[in-house]
């Protein structure tokens, strides 16, 4: 069974280039996408059962701190803050 990741970064080609990447390996697959906290509040919902979110800290509309503080009561997923995505 796949790890299902959830990436948020704010930069297209970052999320492409991530997402190929994991893609590529067996043992994870990339769920949702999201370009700032807010769209990843709102994609955690539709997918509950998240393992990991690769987050990136700076981003516009809601950044990855703040994002985390809501998170937090939402997900038992692992996030990782990746502050140089």
């Amino acid at each position: 069974m796949a790890y299902k990741v959830m990436i948020v970064d704010d930069a297209a080609m970052m999320r492409l280039y991530i997402s190929s990447f994991l893609n590529s390996l067996p043992d994870f697959k990339v769920a949702a996408q999201a370009a700032n906290g807010r769209e990843a509040l709102d994609k955690l919902s539709e997918i509950p059962d998240l393992d990991l979110i690769l987050l990136d800290i700076e981003m516009p509309v809601m950044d990855g701190l703040e994002f985390l503080r809501h998170a937090k009561l939402k997900t038992r997923a692992k996030i990782c803050m990746l502050p140089a995505l």
